[in-house]
């Protein structure tokens, strides 16, 4: 499941920095390391997911709870700066 939801997760996050006015890399690795320094925030289970996604990784080495409390806690930490920015007072775009 958490392999699954990262291309929408990854999307969400391309949008998140569109939302901050921000350049958005072509590739999802490289959307997800520049949000995470923008919200500084855990990229690493993300990373994790890709390795795995792009086959550098081997997925039977993969600590799912481990990297899903992670993965989870990124994920609130995103929507929470998010809901931050949409209940900023200024202009907001379309």
């Amino acid at each position: 499941m958490i392999l699954r939801s990262l291309p929408s997760f990854t999307t969400l996050f391309r949008h998140a920095l569109i939302a901050q006015e921000q350049p958005v890399p072509a590739t999802q690795r490289a959307a997800v390391q520049a949000l995470a320094a923008n919200l500084s925030f855990d990229a690493s289970p993300f990373e994790h997911l890709l390795d795995i996604r792009e086959h550098r990784a081997d997925p039977k080495r993969f600590l799912v709870q481990e990297v899903a409390g992670r993965y989870l806690a990124a994920v609130e930490q995103v929507t929470a700066a998010v809901d931050r920015m949409l209940d900023s007072p200024g202009p907001r775009r379309p």
